[in-house]
C-alpha cells in the first residue's frame, strides 16, 4: 500500500553538500538528487532572502455575491515558491479541500483538519458548487495562496514484476479560503529572516560584504553604522556621528551590535579608535550596559568615561 501523500517543505531541511562528479564515474540517484536539491533550496533562498516572503505585487481581489476576480500579480511563499498568476482571474465556484488532499502539517489541529475551501477558476473542469452558497460567509474569511508540492510515485508493479518510473514531483498552486478567525492557527512562517528584516532591523548600515550564520548573527565587513537619518537637504553629507568597524557583528538573538577595530567619527571627521565596544541595535528603546559617555574639553581633544546605565 502506498504511503499517504504530504506536502514538502523544502526549507525545513537545507541542502549544503552535492556530489562532484569525476570522469568515468558511475553515478547513482542520490548524487544526481543531491545536486538537484542543492540548486533548488538555493534558489528558493535567494528569492525568500533578497525578495522576502507575501506579495511582491498585485493580487489585489474582487469580491462579488457570483464571483471572487484575483487581479494579475506575484509573491513568494514561505518555502520560496513562485506564485501568482499572468492575468486577471476569475473564480466563480468552490469545493472543500478535504483529508482527500496531500497532508500538510499547518492545515490540521489536533489531528484534525481545518475546515478549507478551494476556490475554482472558470476554466477548471472540475464540479464545484456556487459562490453564491457561501457569499453571506466571504467577510468573515482569508484568502490563503498555496503551493501544493508532493511527490508521487507512480510505479507499476504486476506480481514480481515493477516497472521503476521514479517518483514525480507535482506542484499546483491553489487559492484557498479559510475563516478569519482561526487563520492565524496556519499563518507561515520561515525558518530564517528575510533580507528585508535584516534591513529593517538595520537601518543605517553600510558594508562592502555581509556574511550570515547561524541563523542568528550577521556580519559585515568593512561596515558603517550610525543612527542618525541622512540630511534632506543633503543626503551625502556625512550625518553628525557613525562608526566604522573592520567587522560589525549582529547577533539578532541579544539584539546587540558588535564592533571590532571600529573608529568614531564625528560630521566625518576621526575622533577616536576603539578596539572593541557593543551597543544595542535599533530595536531596543533601552537597555543597561556598559556605555562609553564622550565629552569634548576643547576643539581638539575629547575624552570618554566608561560608566555602566
Amino acid at each position: 500500500m502506498a504511503d499517504p501523500l504530504k506536502i514538502i517543505r523544502r526549507l525545513d531541511a537545507v541542502t549544503t553538500d552535492y556530489a562532484v562528479f569525476e570522469r568515468d564515474q558511475v553515478l547513482s540517484e542520490t548524487q544526481l538528487n543531491s545536486v538537484v536539491e542543492y540548486l533548488d533550496d538555493q534558489s528558493r533562498l535567494t528569492r525568500t532572502q533578497l525578495l522576502g516572503i507575501g506579495i511582491v505585487g498585485g493580487l489585489w481581489p474582487t469580491v462579488g455575491k457570483e464571483q471572487i476576480v484575483v487581479g494579475k500579480g506575484v509573491g513568494v511563499t514561505s518555502d520560496g515558491d513562485l506564485i501568482g498568476w499572468s492575468a486577471d482571474t476569475v473564480f466563480d465556484r468552490w469545493l472543500p479541500y478535504d483529508e482527500s488532499a496531500p497532508a500538510y502539517e499547518p492545515f490540521y489541529v489536533d489531528g484534525k483538519m481545518l475546515p478549507l475551501i478551494e476556490l475554482l477558476t472558470t476554466d477548471d473542469k472540475r464540479d464545484g458548487k456556487p459562490l453564491t452558497d457561501i457569499a453571506d460567509r466571504l467577510k468573515q474569511m482569508v484568502a490563503v495562496a498555496f503551493m501544493e508540492s508532493y511527490e508521487n510515485d507512480p510505479d507499476l508493479c504486476t506480481g514480481g514484476d515493477c516497472d521503476n518510473r521514479g517518483r514525480t514531483a507535482r506542484n499546483t498552486q491553489r487559492l484557498l479560503l479559510i475563516d478569519r478567525e482561526i487563520a492565524e492557527k496556519i499563518r507561515l512562517t520561515a525558518a530564517l529572516p528575510t533580507g528585508a528584516d535584516v534591513a529593517r532591523l538595520l537601518p543605517r548600515v553600510a558594508a562592502t560584504r555581509a556574511d550570515r550564520s547561524s541563523g542568528n548573527y550577521t556580519v559585515f565587513d568593512n561596515g558603517v553604522y550610525t543612527a542618525c537619518a541622512p540630511c534632506k537637504d543633503d543626503p551625502k553629507k556625512p550625518p553628525l556621528w557613525q562608526v566604522k568597524g573592520a567587522r560589525i557583528i549582529h547577533n539578532q538573538t541579544e539584539k546587540m551590535l558588535y564592533f571590532e577595530n571600529a573608529q568614531l567619527e564625528f560630521f566625518g571627521v576621526p575622533m577616536a579608535y576603539l578596539p572593541y565596544f557593543s551597543t544595542p541595535d535599533p530595536t531596543v528603546k533601552r537597555k543597561t550596559s556598559e556605555t562609553w559617555t564622550i565629552t569634548f574639553v576643547d576643539d581638539a581633544h575629547v575624552t570618554f568615561e566608561k560608566h555602566r546605565e
